[in-house]
């Protein structure tokens, strides 16, 4: 096969005089060289027809385009290099928005599944907007999502999005990480059934954007001022909510659902489209924010805090032993403060998530019964982040301290009761 078949689909013409040089490399150096010289001179010049950004020069012949002022060398995208290129997350993305433009400029089938991938990354974004880098773009991020953005979409635009966004994927969240990058050719063969992981995230991204815009415009609802407020919700709130997002057609009874399993109950769904009340988050962690009580790296730990949940609602207590907070407390909130206040720390997120979840109503996730461990490394494996850091909590557990790491000595292991007797 030939180093230029790549050329035969859309430049034929190209594609035969470089053919043809090559054939002749071994047989006629001069003759290579000719049909070199060819293919050179069809490929600039369907260049000039092509691009109005050229101007054709009055002479027709090689090397008077070569040297036209508009085809300088400058003008030309420099070569990529590999140090400079970032993170494999940002590549990744730089390899979609290439796809999107060219599906653009060729009128490709393709665009819409790019563009479905391009709607998941800016939702997955847009629930990270604590970060402030993210927030930074979230003006963009959010038109991205509509459908208005997209009409009269253009290359710079999409350049636009390539470079604005590209350092930020690798902050989206790893289980949220389902965008499939893919550049192949299709291939008919038998019919298989296969289930793909996050097909509809597009749609469910949609809907959450829909609802977002909403409840927003909504939020002197007294359902969803106690939501904002971390007061506690009851099971005939959460079917009020239901009820306004389906009455205004926002969504289906299979998006209520959706929403429901990937949030762990609806309510904490809607807590993280809406986020919190700063004020009533603010008198929550007032203690820890006291005047001549907290240090300055107590309060830029606490104020992250505060930000996370204002934006996005709840908080996995997790995060806190990764960026950005460990850029303030690197081995985790034990580096602040005593072990009594990291377990009100932990207690009062608990308490925020907590109160998103109707009384009555538990995460099955987060309440199914313990079975007894197979073996001490089965007992490690599964409790290393129990519940929470204290040596008692109000789950009536009880600690054994237990180093996992030399830099995380203050980090303690929890072991019910019925794994201790």
């Amino acid at each position: 096969m030939s180093n230029f078949a790549f050329l035969a689909a859309e430049f034929p013409a190209v594609h035969e005089a470089a053919v043809e040089a090559e054939r002749q490399a071994a047989v006629s150096p001069t003759a290579a060289a000719f049909f070199a010289g060819k293919a050179v001179e069809i490929a600039v010049k369907w260049a000039f027809r092509t691009d109005p950004g050229l101007k054709l020069p009055y002479q027709d012949n090689i090397a008077a385009p070569l040297h036209e002022p508009s085809f300088r060398v400058e003008e030309v995208a420099p070569l990529p290099l590999q140090r400079t290129l970032g993170t494999e997350d940002a590549k990744r993305f730089d390899l979609l928005m290439f796809s999107l433009e060219l599906a653009l400029l060729k009128g490709s089938k393709r665009f819409d599944t790019l563009k479905k991938q391009l709607l998941e990354i800016a939702s997955a974004l847009e629930d990270q907007m604590g970060i402030p880098a993210i927030a930074h773009q979230a003006v963009l991020i959010e038109e991205i999502q509509t459908d208005l953005w997209w009409e009269g979409v253009t290359v710079p635009l999409f350049e636009l999005v390539r470079l604005r966004l590209r350092d930020l994927i690798q902050h989206i969240e790893k289980s949220k990480r389902v965008v499939v990058y893919s550049n192949f050719a299709d291939e008919i063969g038998d019919g298989v059934e296969h289930v793909l992981p996050q097909v509809g995230e597009a749609d469910f991204a949609r809907f959450k954007q829909k609802a977002r815009h909403f409840l927003k415009a909504h939020e002197d609802h007294i359902v969803l001022h106690k939501l904002r407020q971390g007061k506690p919700l009851t099971p005939t709130d959460l079917g009020e909510l239901e009820k306004m997002l389906l009455d205004a057609g926002i969504g289906e009874a299979g998006d209520i659902e959706r929403a429901r399993e990937t949030s762990q109950g609806f309510g904490r769904f809607v807590r993280s489209v809406v986020g919190l009340d700063r004020a009533a988050v603010r008198d929550a962690f007032g203690e820890f924010l006291a005047a001549g009580v907290a240090s300055a790296a107590q309060i830029e730990f606490i104020n992250m805090v505060i930000e996370h949940l204002t934006d996005l609602g709840v908080m996995d207590p997790e995060l806190l032993y990764e960026p950005p907070f460990t850029d303030v407390a690197p081995t985790g909130p034990e580096q602040l403060f005593d072990e009594e206040k990291v377990t009100r720390l932990f207690t009062r997120i608990k308490a925020i998530n907590d109160s998103a979840v109707a009384r009555g109503i538990r995460s099955e996730r987060l309440h199914q019964p313990l079975k007894p461990p197979s073996s001490s490394s089965d007992l490690i494996g599964r409790t290393a982040f129990f519940a929470a850091r204290s040596p008692k909590c109000a789950c009536n557990i009880r600690c054994l301290r237990a180093p996992l790491c030399p830099e995380r000595h203050s980090r303690v292991l929890f072991v019910t009761r019925q794994f201790l007797t």
